[in-house]
């Protein structure tokens, strides 16, 4: 749990209190959900260091209606209870012209990752239109979190433990640093470390969408938020397997907070995972470029990349060609169908579905 409060300094003393202890100062990096946690990961002011933290925490939606007893059926209904953890009703304000508030009924998930299928649960029991009014199915877990807590991405915040039973997990304080604030204009950037790669293939294409292409080549740089480079290398082995191992290797030995890419959203990463999937080592690969060690999350969140299996081996030469083809065809389609198009000042502007990292940051300077 999060509080901003600190202690008050005018409590009396009780020894039976466990007292508040400091583990660290460093700005909030990154955020993202994982079932009933959020994991939060701090860049440390110190020593540049990056420490991962787990908070027991779910998101919640809202349901309105024009009277209490539908909320209280909702209640006690079993296809809707499964989903929930806690039901709890709220005094809020539903539009801006009401004179007053009403009872809102708020339902906190069992599972971050449900919040939309219990949504739609609920609009399949609606019998008329406006039966049930839902709020903040739209808002992401993260974006609730950081609304709920008032706390905001690269805020500098002291970390403060508070112990508890061995077998509970440890509540933790968040806690603005004085130094800090979000309305300041002069404020200190984290010493963030950057990486920068791109991928030299055996046939040079045209076809941004062609993944086949053995990679032959991975250069790499990397540097400081200042652009001063620390590394500049390229990686080429005898095989393309143990080019992409090496590339796994150097990100982990590296360790960036950054990695820009130009392309990487829709060439680089689709590419480097299908060539990672020829050779059966996509899961080595993805566990490298994330600082998150949850395997069965990191597949869940790249199901697009990893779902396509690999033609056998085995196959004939002309077989494997023509499948590894057709695998390629069908995640160019797949990437392209969770893209998206935006129209700005009369053209329309494609752009493709973000490659997330967890524990570390991808910047596509093409999207």
């Amino acid at each position: 749990m999060i509080d901003h409060n600190p202690l008050d300094e005018s409590t009396t003393f009780n020894p039976s209190v466990k007292i508040l202890t400091m583990i660290t100062n460093g700005w909030l990096f990154d955020i993202y959900h994982l079932k009933d946690r959020i994991v939060l990961w701090i860049k440390e002011k110190d020593d540049g260091g990056v420490k991962r933290f787990e908070y027991p925490w779910s998101p919640s939606l809202y349901v309105a209606s024009d009277a209490r007893v539908e909320l209280d059926s909702l209640m006690g209904d079993s296809r809707i209870s499964s989903f929930v953890k806690e039901f709890e009703f709220k005094e809020k304000y539903e539009y801006p012209s009401e004179q007053g508030k009403k009872e809102i009924l708020k339902l906190t998930v069992n599972d971050s990752s449900q919040i939309v299928t219990l949504a739609k649960k609920i609009e399949n029991l609606c019998n008329r239109f406006g039966h049930y009014r839902l709020y903040d199915v739209d808002v992401s877990p993260e974006q609730s979190f950081l609304y709920e807590k008032d706390i905001y991405p690269l805020g500098l915040y002291n970390i403060e433990e508070k112990p508890t039973d061995p077998n509970a997990l440890n509540l933790y304080h968040l806690i603005n640093d004085k130094s800090d604030s979000i309305d300041s204009f002069d404020y200190i950037l984290p010493n963030f470390q950057f990486l920068s790669f791109d991928i030299i293939s055996e046939k040079k294409k045209t076809i941004a969408t062609e993944f086949n292409d053995e990679i032959s080549k991975i250069k790499v740089v990397s540097f400081d938020k200042d652009n001063n480079v620390k590394d500049k290398f390229s990686i080429s082995e005898d095989s393309e397997l143990e080019t992409i191992l090496e590339f796994a290797y150097e990100i982990n030995r590296i360790d960036p907070d950054i990695i820009l890419t130009s392309g990487g959203d829709q060439v680089l990463f689709p590419h480097l995972f299908q060539r990672a999937k020829a050779n059966r080592i996509e899961n080595q690969l993805l566990i490298n470029l994330n600082r998150e060690s949850n395997m069965e999350y990191l597949i869940k969140e790249n199901f697009s990349l990893m779902e396509k299996n690999v033609t056998s081996t085995s196959t004939s030469t002309s077989t494997s060609t023509s499948t590894s083809t057709s695998t390629s065809t069908a995640l160019a389609s797949e990437l392209s169908s969770t893209a998206s198009s935006y129209v700005s000042y009369g053209k329309v502007y494609f752009k493709p579905r973000p490659f997330f990292l967890y524990g570390r940051i991808h910047i596509d300077t093409n999207n």
